[in-house]
């Protein structure tokens, strides 16, 4: 049946609209997919070129073996991003035999992204040679623990790599940093390019391979995951090389929660202003988040040696979630400081101790933050006879309301001295005018822009206007599908079949798409 319907589907339809298509996103929920023998017999129709000849864009997810290869014909000569995300339901044989296909198939790549549960070994040797085969590649995200000494040896040598990231988005664990790859070396030479970084390991570890400035030197962000330290000083040696590796630092994130399993012995003793005092060098860093066991309050001469070393920070957070129960915090009487030494700040993350300051009635007071939008409070606990002397503080301190993060102390918005804080107005773009004739919108490029940020419905009208209008709206219509599944409609349509599960299924001939039963 669905040969029947390709065989007298029109393909010149199909050619016009999937040329226009330069990003499309393919199972962003676990009811789509898209079954490879509809794929294969689509691209047996089409011909051997691609189906999507301009693509530049795809984000694909894969949920389970027998899908796999879906993916492979739409791949173009022109693309130059692509996600990939791989759910439980792919096995470690399936990923391996995806990885091979890809290899030598995207050469245009410039970013990578890869998502998948699953230890490193498994895929190590078809990953890295995927990523040899990338030499236009800039941007490769991987998650931590498939950063081997394999795969981080060929990304080392791709020659316009400004950006190799990991990720921790997984369940922290012994087993996944035993995986990770925290023992790989940089040799001389590696990511001569290279701006950011971000990777795990242990201390020690890090600093060596922060020190060099071959790799280092360049460095504009970096990201690290440390699962376990013996003692304060290994931290201070990762900002000691950071400091004097990397002077053209910008952004600093550093995660030393301690995973038990991995390491039982792992320090839990508070890190303080002198752990961070290296990076001080640093004077270009404008973020800075610390993440640990619990860090010694700030005193009003280390805010301002921070204010003097990093003029230019809009977003800093230290420690605001300590895994240590300690009472110790910094006092809300600080905050007006930050305000002064800080004037660009847009996010700030404390722990805040048990001292609640009587309010003094001043609601405008010298210093203020003027750009503040989120306040991390972690899990600050203020007793709720004190709520209305926050309040008030935070009214009289933030020109707008921020967004208070997730913590114990969220009523303090409906609060009644909250109340008297006013936020800020949102304008609301106004819909113009777009009716065909003379004047700017004769203009293509008038046009262009217009189209660029209307939403589909409107382009699909507008498509329908004139014959000035249609190709402009229909190119901005198409270049970006949120599913495969419109253009395929174009061969044959969807029928809708009610299926005995626990969601209505949409089914048609061996291509499928799961989604609310409409009537047909």
């Amino acid at each position: 049946n669905l040969m029947s319907a390709l065989a007298k589907a029109d393909w010149g339809r199909f050619r016009y609209y999937s040329s226009r298509i330069q990003s499309v996103g393919v199972g962003q929920t676990v009811k789509t997919d898209l079954p490879p023998e509809s794929a294969a017999l689509v691209q047996m129709f089409h011909g051997p070129s691609s189906l999507l000849p301009n693509i530049k864009t795809i984000s694909w997810r894969f949920i389970h073996n027998q899908n796999y290869m879906s993916i492979l014909p739409f791949i173009g000569p022109q693309l130059e991003d692509l996600s990939l995300e791989m759910d439980e339901g792919i096995d470690n044989v399936a990923k391996l035999l995806l990885l091979q296909n890809l290899s030598h198939r995207v050469s245009t790549l410039e970013s990578l992204r890869l998502t998948s549960p699953g230890f490193a070994h498994h895929i190590s040797t078809p990953l890295s040679t995927l990523i040899s085969s990338l030499p236009n590649l800039e941007h490769l995200e991987l998650p931590s623990f498939f950063l081997t000494q394999e795969v981080v040896a060929a990304a080392a040598r791709l020659p316009l790599l400004v950006e190799c990231l990991s990720y921790s988005k997984w369940t922290k664990n012994a087993e996944s940093y035993h995986e990770s790859g925290m023992c790989f070396d940089f040799m001389p030479g590696s990511f001569p390019k290279l701006e950011t970084l971000a990777f795990a390991s242990l201390p020690n570890r890090m600093a060596e391979i922060l020190q060099s400035p071959d790799h280092a030197g360049r460095l504009r962000l970096v990201m690290l995951d440390c699962p376990a330290y013996n003692s304060p000083q290994e931290v201070e040696s990762v900002f000691a090389a950071l400091g004097s590796g990397a002077q053209q630092l910008e952004s600093v994130m550093l995660m030393c929660n301690p995973v038990p399993q991995l390491t039982p012995s792992s320090s839990k003793d508070s890190l303080s202003i002198e752990t961070i005092r290296p990076l001080f060098s640093c004077t270009q860093i404008e973020e800075f988040h610390l993440y640990a066991p619990h860090f010694t309050p700030l005193k009003d001469e280390g805010v301002l040696e921070m204010a003097r070393s990093w003029p230019a920070m809009w977003s800093l957070s230290l420690c605001p979630t300590p895994l240590v129960k300690r009472d110790l915090g910094v006092g809300f009487s600080i905050l007006p400081l930050f305000a002064k030494s800080f004037p660009n700040l847009q996010v700030l993350g404390l722990f805040f101790g048990k001292g609640i300051p009587e309010f003094d009635g001043d609601l405008y007071p010298a210093y203020r933050f003027t750009k503040l939008e989120t306040l991390e409070l972690g899990i600050s606990r203020i007793p709720k006879n004190k709520t209305r002397d926050i309040g008030f503080l935070f009214a009289s301190l933030c020109q707008h309301p921020p967004s208070i993060g997730d913590t114990d102390i969220v009523e303090l918005l409906v609060d009644e001295s909250a109340s008297n804080m006013s936020s800020a107005p949102v304008p609301v773009p106004g819909s113009a005018d777009q009716a065909p004739g003379g004047g700017p919108l004769a203009l293509e490029e008038i046009l262009r822009l217009i189209f660029k940020f209307a939403e589909k419905a409107p382009l699909s009208r507008a498509a329908r206007v004139s014959r000035a209008w249609s190709d402009i709206a229909l190119q901005e219509l198409w270049r970006s599908l949120p599913s495969i599944f419109p253009l395929l409609r174009l061969l044959a349509p969807l029928e809708w079949i009610l299926e005995a599960t626990s969601h209505h299924n949409v089914s048609f001939f061996g291509w499928y798409e799961s989604c609310s039963l409409c009537p047909h």
